[in-house]
């Protein structure tokens, strides 16, 4: 734009200052001027403007002005070089004394003060001398559509700023935010530790500076500092935008201008055991490229890779990808998230919430406050996005809104601003999150996996299947070191889990996020799984009957399909299936009810390739309490299917 000004204020003087033409008393009428001291100096000004020159153009152009305050053209050239400067004050004062000498000298005069307008966040003024432009001035298509684009985000910006969202932001502590700049990347699934990049000048060499990846509890009384990561990743390169996988084994981040890299910067991971990151690795050719790909974020899931990249094939500078971890662990060649994500500007910083659905992220295209501005869709049934919504004003602003998270519980908003920071640098806050910009909350079960007869930690295989549908929500793996786990359970639906590891008896349990009130604190389930050994037994949680009936519910298949699955890993096991019963009722009433609930569960064992002579069934009744009758709780846990190992081969 600036380019073009001064392109277009050079043609219109090479109207009015040529070599040939003496100048007449009615061309110095008729622009408004009969000195020739204020012609000689604007003439000086015109040729510094034409090289450059600002400063001493700007000197020149208020000389011809102090040598006749009615000259239009120095005002004008005043008001260019003021808005090339930054200076939208002064520059709207110059361009409205031009108007105010002569208001039909040149429709463009409007355009410039809508610019400057705008620039100054007085919207209402800029809206009104870009409609007159538009009335006054021949005008291309093209350009119309250009400032109707402007008019429609002065009148957003308006309606933004005069319903302010509520938010207080503070500053987290001092162990976080110092001096150098601070960017949020991501928290932990439990919502306990945060990722963020430190920005700090490297030791004698002045002006550089180094990205590196920091780890630290939001909440310790102890004081203590951000630790980095293991040392090896921080001197892999410039590293930063690293993020979790959701059960905190993996970790994710970019590195840039690393050896072996495909591209300017290229996305990584590095799995945790124990205490110890392993070496990073890059992602490869399919989703790295020659060009920029950054800062990933992973479903709460685990299989799917959020990125901004500015391969080719999108619809801006750079646009929000895709990509899926496949059953072999690669990744999925990447798909775009769509023109209505992505916008023609640079599309930046995706961060899905832990519920799967909620995207914010960072946009310079999107209609907004100014710079890049933080936005959210939601994910549709259909596998579509939303509309993106702007964030509002305080948290968006004229200035650069780079990125945005938000703790599980939908609450809490992180945020990396040098707006609120008293420095001046980059620093992170946070605020309560405003009800409708709140993601659907989630809750995650936490424990530790071990075997029940040594104690000894087991890594072991995690699977949370949705009931209602049989997806697989969430594939993890435990800590090989410490047994420990993270399994994030996003409410709304009904979950089974199960845990199985080669030589044991699988795990089985549910979890119903549909009715009443969310648990908002975590689960903890310590997990001793039993190695197969005759007589041992495994509850299936997750076999479902209605009330007095013995036909199998839908909802069942998930449990029985993996129950099916551990018969034919395991060819050498015979087994009982044994169904057991409440106290509610007679004792022959119940011992037939859930003979016939074991003998359904045979039945699909045995329709599914399980040989009969491997199994066998039998009805407990309420013979064999699991816990008290006395409580709901109680007799809700009685109600059960078991199988136990009567044979090993």
């Amino acid at each position: 734009m600036k380019q073009l000004i001064r392109w277009l204020f050079l043609m219109c003087l090479c109207i009015f200052f040529s070599d040939q033409i003496a100048v007449s008393q009615s061309f110095e009428q008729q622009q408004h001027t009969g000195s020739r001291q204020a012609w000689k100096m604007m003439e000086k000004a015109r040729e510094a403007y034409a090289e450059d020159k600002d400063g001493i153009s700007l000197r020149y152009a208020e000389k011809a002005i102090d040598a006749d305050t009615n000259f239009i053209l120095p005002w004008i050239l005043r008001g260019d070089i003021l808005t090339d400067q930054g200076r939208y004050g002064r520059a709207a004062v110059s361009y409205r004394k031009a108007m105010a000498i002569d208001p039909e000298f040149d429709p463009f005069l409007n355009l410039m003060l809508g610019n400057v307008t705008m620039k100054q966040q007085d919207y209402g003024a800029a809206v009104r001398h870009y409609k007159n432009y538009l009335e006054m001035a021949q005008v291309h298509p093209s350009e119309r559509k250009a400032v109707e684009k402007r008019i429609n985000t002065c009148l957003f910006r308006k309606r933004t700023m005069d319903k302010p969202l509520e938010i207080h932001p503070r500053p987290l502590d001092s162990r976080i935010n110092t001096d150098d700049d601070e960017y949020v990347n991501s928290l932990s699934t439990d919502g306990e530790r945060i990722i963020f990049t430190r920005k700090e000048p490297v030791p004698g060499k002045d002006g550089v500076y180094r990205e590196q990846v920091y780890l630290c509890p939001l909440r310790d009384s102890s004081g203590a500092s951000p630790r980095g990561l293991d040392p090896f990743l921080n001197e892999f390169g410039n590293v930063g935008a690293a993020t979790f996988s959701p059960d905190g084994q993996y970790i994710f981040f970019t590195a840039c201008h690393a050896a072996g890299s495909y591209g300017s910067c290229d996305l990584y991971y590095s799995r945790k055991t124990g205490a110890r990151w392993s070496m990073p690795v890059n992602l490869g050719p399919v989703v790295n490229t020659s060009t920029w790909d950054s800062q990933p974020c992973l479903s709460s899931d685990g299989t799917t890779l959020y990125f901004s990249s500015r391969r080719p094939g999108g619809y801006g500078s750079s646009d929000l990808w895709t990509s899926r971890r496949q059953s072999d662990g690669t990744w999925s060649r990447p798909v775009n998230l769509g023109p209505l994500v992505n916008s023609s500007g640079p599309e930046m910083a995706p961060f899905i919430h832990q519920d799967g659905v909620t995207l914010y992220f960072s946009s310079g295209g999107h209609t907004g406050m100014g710079g890049y501005d933080l936005f959210l869709s939601r994910k549709q049934e259909d596998g579509t996005w939303s509309t993106p919504e702007n964030i509002g004003y305080p948290v968006n602003t004229h200035a650069d809104e780079i990125n945005l998270i938000v703790s599980p519980s939908g609450k809490t908003a992180y945020i990396s601003s040098s707006k609120f920071s008293e420095a001046g640098t980059y620093d992170i806050f946070y605020f309560e999150l405003p009800e409708h910009l709140r993601p659907l909350p989630v809750t995650y079960l936490a424990g530790r996996v071990f075997d029940s007869k040594t104690g000894q930690s087991l890594e072991a295989r995690f699977e949370l299947m949705d009931l209602g549908s049989g997806r697989t929500v969430v594939e993890s793996l435990s800590d090989p070191g410490t047994g420990e786990f993270l399994v994030c359970l996003p409410s709304g639906n009904r979950y089974a889990l199960n845990v199985n590891k080669h030589g044991y008896l699988f795990y089985s349990a549910h979890f119903d996020l549909v009715s009443g009130t969310l648990r908002t604190r975590p689960y903890r389930m310590d997990i001793p799984l039993v190695p197969i050994e005759k007589n041992q037994k495994m509850v299936l949680r997750n076999i479902f009957f209605e009330t007095d009936e013995y036909a199998l519910k839908e909802e069942s298949l998930t449990e029985l399909e993996r129950a099916l699955r551990f018969l034919k890993e395991n060819p050498g096991l015979k087994i009982e299936i044994g169904g057991h019963t409440d106290s509610i009722g007679s004792a022959a009433y119940n011992k037939d009810l859930s003979m016939r609930r074991a003998r359904s569960v045979y039945a699909y064992f045995v329709r599914n390739g399980i040989e009969p002579d491997r199994l066998h069934y039998t009805g407990y009744g309420y013979g064999d309490p699991y816990a008290s009758n006395e409580t709901e709780k109680g007799r809700a846990l009685n109600r059960r299917t078991e199988l136990k190992i009567i044979d090993v081969d």
